[in-house]
């Protein structure tokens, strides 16, 4: 298919059944995704965050989501958190984020120790070396 055929629009409520099927289709021996479910809502999913690897070796870039009602909870950091853990648990070695710097909350969780977020609405988190590795210029 050409890229002249393809639009880019807002995804609605009628879209979920095309999200579901994309989400599908994902790599889950490549991507990690990590979701957030209340079982006292029939475990109602209330956010999710998802690390895909990037065309960058060891490099993942990191999304986070969280419905409305459950925002400034701590919700998002708690997701990203694992998101990444488990991307570094399977070998990513940093973690970039892409947001808008004028979203206070999202500011806010970015501003937390390790990550280092510029200007522009990005943000860097490297993997800390493990005690077995040892620090650069040292022998481990």
């Amino acid at each position: 298919m050409s890229h002249r055929a393809i639009i880019l629009r807002r995804l609605l409520a009628a879209d979920r059944p095309a999200i579901g099927r994309h989400v599908g289709r994902m790599d889950f021996t490549r991507a990690v995704l990590v979701g957030a479910a209340d079982p006292a809502d029939g475990a109602a999913l209330l956010g999710l965050a998802e690390a895909q690897p990037t065309d960058l070796p060891g490099v993942v870039e990191v999304a986070v989501s969280v419905l409305p009602d459950h925002r400034r909870r701590g919700l998002g950091r708690r997701l990203a958190r694992e998101a990444i853990a488990q991307a570094f648990a399977g070998g990513a070695e940093a973690a970039v984020f892409v947001f808008d710097p004028g979203n206070d909350a999202i500011a806010a969780m970015m501003r937390a120790p390790a990550i280092r977020p510029t200007a522009r609405g990005q943000a860097i988190l490297r993997r800390a070396p493990q005690p077995s590795e040892g620090r650069p210029g040292r022998a481990a």
